[in-house]
């Protein structure tokens, strides 16, 4: 008879196939990494056709920039917009009405013309007249006159000659070279020179 610490053998367990375990099993032996083999897929799939999905929230958070590029050009507002850059000047293009109701007399300001205006009239209360003899060298017709309307100056014959300030020669003055006569509104002094020797009549106005 065996005693308390003889072995047992047991021959009669099968040689290949699966034991029937109750219990618990510690194993530890195993090796920190083992080896799998199969296949693998990686973290994202592609999908080729369509794909719904029906259980996305109706608000998505975003985390960084949206660009949006297919908004239309204008956009419906509903509500009330306030906007307090606008500058205070506008530029406009077009026509504007204005509903303004304005007063049936208007404030004027400034200076005021009379309908009728005075005209200060032709021609002085007296005519004077007389001759000189002009020539080749400067002759003084008529005298200053501060109220002179105007004088006509005229030869004898027909003769050329030149009008101008005193010292007038014939390239300086008014040529008259039919020998006609000639009109002068002037207060100033009058002179002549003449081609040749010839008569200068005058007639002045004044007062």
């Amino acid at each position: 008879m065996p005693g308390p610490f003889s072995r047992v053998e047991v021959t009669n367990f099968p040689s290949q196939g699966t034991q029937t375990v109750s219990g618990t099993v510690s194993v530890s032996n195993f090796p920190a990494t083992q080896p799998v083999t199969g296949t693998f897929w990686p973290a994202t799939q592609p999908v080729s056709g369509s794909v719904s999905v029906a259980n996305f929230p109706a608000t998505q958070t975003v985390a960084g920039s949206v660009t949006v590029s297919n908004f239309p050009a204008t956009q419906p507002v509903s509500g009330t917009v306030s906007v307090g850059n606008f500058p205070t000047t506008q530029a406009v293009s077009g026509t504007v009405t204005a509903n303004v109701t304005f007063p049936a007399s208007q404030a004027v300001t400034g200076t005021f013309w009379q309908a009728l205006q005075p005209v200060a009239k032709r021609g002085g209360s007296t005519i004077a007249s007389g001759q000189v003899t002009a020539g080749t060298a400067a002759v003084r017709v008529v005298a200053a006159r501060t109220n002179r309307q105007d004088v006509v100056i005229a030869p004898t014959s027909r003769v050329a000659y030149y009008v101008g300030p005193a010292g007038v020669t014939a390239t300086t003055g008014i040529p008259v070279l039919d020998g006609g006569a000639i009109t002068l509104e002037t207060t100033a002094e009058v002179w002549v020179v003449a081609a040749s020797s010839v008569q200068m009549g005058f007639v002045e106005t004044f007062g």
